[in-house]
């Protein structure tokens, strides 16, 4: 009997711990794994948002993983890294360093060592998990980093990095909706 594998199961997982607790992504999802390095602090900006940080040259914006799942804050340590990630929400990409405790490994999986999160009455952040798996006796979720980000937050998170892009999309909302004043002569 031939096994159908679910597509959105990754083959391989980058796992790593926040807060004690196990979680992984998607291995194509990673674009590489960096030590702490200075944060540019945003005023105003989401709880979640640490801030930017310089990768090649690039802003990226940094989030504090925990703080966005609804954890405490992370406590930096000696252990404590970056983990570059690629998200794709409607039709944008956009890098985005995520803040975790400590980087663990690489695992590879097979669909039916992925068994679905567990369903609560009222679990917000159940779109967020593709799945658990067991590794070393402790559960990993799995994290949908394309679902962790609302749409909202991802213009919060490309307004952070280019915030020239938010001052011309305003102007041409406002210079759009002023009426235009006849030529005519009376």
């Amino acid at each position: 009997m031939e096994t159908k594998i679910d597509t959105q199961i990754p083959e391989n997982v980058l796992s790593f711990i926040l807060d004690k607790e196990l979680f992984a992504v998607n291995v194509t999802k990673v674009i590489e794994i960096i030590e702490v390095p200075k944060i540019s602090k945003i005023p105003r900006s989401p709880l979640y948002m640490t801030g930017v940080i310089n990768v090649r040259n690039h802003m990226v914006p940094l989030v504090d993983t925990r703080v966005k799942l609804g954890m405490k804050p992370t406590e930096f340590t000696v252990d404590t890294c970056v983990i570059v990630v690629e998200i794709n929400a409607a039709g944008q990409r956009l890098a985005v360093g995520v803040l975790v405790d400590e980087v663990q490994e690489v695992i590879g999986l097979r669909a039916d060592e992925v068994k679905p999160a567990p369903k609560f009455e009222s679990n917000e952040y159940e779109k967020f998990i593709l799945g658990m798996f067991s590794s070393d006796e402790h559960f990993a979720m799995i994290l949908d980093l394309d679902q962790v980000f609302s749409l909202h937050e991802i213009i919060a998170l490309e307004s952070a990095i280019h915030p020239e892009d938010k001052t011309k999309k305003e102007e041409t909302t406002k210079t759009q909706a002023k009426p235009k004043k006849s030529t005519k002569k009376k």
